[in-house]
């Protein structure tokens, strides 16, 4: 027993009495603590959950609008990339067709020469062919006048004798 006695330390009880003051109070304030977490703390702990089930609520609207924005923009890249390849595609069609013109032009223009010197030939062909048509139909008009003439006259002159003819009989 004096072991026990040795091991065990003796604290005056002017100590202890400061002691259990202090320790008391700490105790005191421990368990009011204790006992304000576990009454504010299933509030508080609802309110936290709250905000979180609405901040998760909103995570998740906002994560369907991104989708929705994402494939919103998907589309519109789809879109911007097909008008691209038409424009490209028109581009070069454009191309061809603008060098398919300058060969058709210088044809044209080569072409244009020759049509324009055929037309030149032709004119001067009209011209002689007007040029003989008058002068072959002046040369028959002259000489259906001239038989004409000669007719009128052959006519005139057998009239006349004719006449001469019955003035002679009848005298």
């Amino acid at each position: 027993m004096e072991e026990n006695k040795k091991n065990k330390i003796e604290v005056p009880i002017e100590i202890l009495s400061n002691g259990c003051k202090y320790g008391c109070m700490f105790i005191a304030i421990f368990a009011m603590l204790i006992t304000l977490f576990y009454i504010i703390a299933p509030s508080l702990i609802d309110k936290i959950y709250k905000r979180y089930e609405i901040r998760n609520e909103l995570y998740k609207e906002n994560i369907e609008v991104l989708d929705e924005m994402s494939k919103n923009i998907n589309g519109i890249l789809l879109f911007i990339s097909v008008q691209k390849q038409k424009l490209i595609d028109e581009q070069e069609d454009f191309s061809k067709l603008k060098i398919e013109r300058e060969s058709l032009k210088l044809l044209a223009e080569s072409d244009k020469k020759i049509v324009e010197t055929l037309f030149l030939e032709q004119e001067k062909r009209q011209r002689k062919n007007i040029f003989y048509e008058r002068t072959i139909s002046f040369i028959i008009g002259m000489v259906g006048g001239i038989i004409s003439s000669l007719i009128a006259s052959i006519i005139y002159k057998k009239m006349v004798r004719k006449e001469k003819n019955k003035t002679i009989e009848e005298v």
